[in-house]
């Protein structure tokens, strides 16, 4: 016998609550709860298009976070000014709902096909009831959420709601604003636990420290503003080289970083710190008329389970390799052997 189409669409509404519930309830990445939260609300309204966006503290702006379209991903992280724009209107929207159109300052229109296609938006409401963000879906026409989605659509948004505020929250406290690494504090946690797991659990572990060759001289000749530039872009380049949600990258201090590195010997990690050494001697850093070049010194030890180190010691290997590679003319990598 036939499933009538309003219990259906109920089961496909509650099997989405029950993903929602368990993937994104757990991610404290801002940039991995961006992309599920964004994957999730694609299934949950057929849609093909479907963007986050954030409401700053001061509630005069906000930020597009994600853009997840027809497959790919994206993340703008593009700062508009809420004032004069539509999304002012909406401030005092409590429930979903579905618009001809809708206007992103600086960014473009939603839907972009109006002929074809309408927009769902989604208030994201926090601990005061007001609202925080919203999620916007690219939906066809006939094809837009059916009653029960929308009983459904308050929880899921509630859910996203929450995950999003821990996540931020999470960010704040373990990420420096200049670099979007990992901090000290964060790095420290995650240096023991390693450790912890391997004496638990056995297998290898490494760590690499780097440091900008003749930082301190870069900013006296080109000012501490450039000098910020080129560690915000020296984070995104060491992000892209590294393993994706493997690699534990930290900003160690100043033009220090530090890059744990589970599961990895220390051939592994020589090869990892090799790569991240090339990639920044070949890159061209922004700012000037002229395109900028700055080199690395790095150190890297590792560790196994039949090692006793303690994660200090563990550290001033990699430091006190660091500083053999500087002695040896800098833009190098040095290991730790016993």
């Amino acid at each position: 016998m036939p499933v009538p189409q309003d219990e259906f669409d109920l089961d496909i509404a509650l099997h989405t609550l029950s993903f929602a519930t368990r993937q994104i309830a757990t991610v404290m990445d801002l940039d991995r709860f961006t992309y599920i939260a964004l994957e999730t609300m694609l299934d949950f309204g057929r849609s093909h298009r479907a963007l986050l966006i954030a409401i700053d503290d001061d509630r005069q702006h906000a930020t597009v976070l994600g853009d997840y379209h027809d497959g790919h991903f994206e993340q703008p992280d593009l700062l508009f000014q809420m004032h004069g724009s539509e999304f002012e209107e909406h401030l005092a929207m409590k429930r979903g709902r579905e618009l001809e159109h809708l206007a992103i300052p600086d960014y473009g229109d939603v839907p972009r096909d109006m002929e074809k296609d309408v927009c769902v938006l989604v208030p994201l409401l926090g601990q005061d009831s007001r609202v925080i963000g919203w999620i916007v879906l690219e939906v066809r026409k006939g094809n837009g959420v059916t009653f029960a989605e929308w009983q459904i659509l308050p929880v899921i948004s509630t859910i996203i709601s929450v995950a999003y505020q821990n996540a931020r929250h999470f960010r704040m406290a373990t990420v420096d604003s200049l670099t979007r690494l990992f901090v000290r504090r964060y790095f420290d946690l995650r240096l023991r636990e390693e450790i912890a797991r391997i004496r638990r659990h056995g297998g290898s572990m490494a760590l690499m420290m780097i440091d900008i060759d003749h930082f301190k001289h870069f900013n006296d000749t080109y000012g501490h503003q450039q000098g910020d530039i080129v560690l915000a872009e020296l984070a995104k380049l060491i992000k892209t080289t590294i393993r994706q949600d493997v690699d534990i990258a930290c900003r160690y201090g100043g033009e220090e970083f530090a890059i744990i590195m589970p599961n990895t010997d220390l051939d592994g990690a020589m090869v990892l710190a090799e790569r991240v050494r090339k990639a920044t001697e070949r890159h061209e850093f922004p700012g000037q008329d002229e395109p900028l070049f700055v080199t690395l010194s790095g150190g890297v030890a590792a560790l196994t389970d039949d090692d006793s180190l303690e994660p200090n010691e563990l550290l001033e290997h990699a430091d006190e390799m660091l500083y053999v590679s500087k002695k040896n003319g800098r833009n190098r990598i040095t290991a730790w052997k016993e």
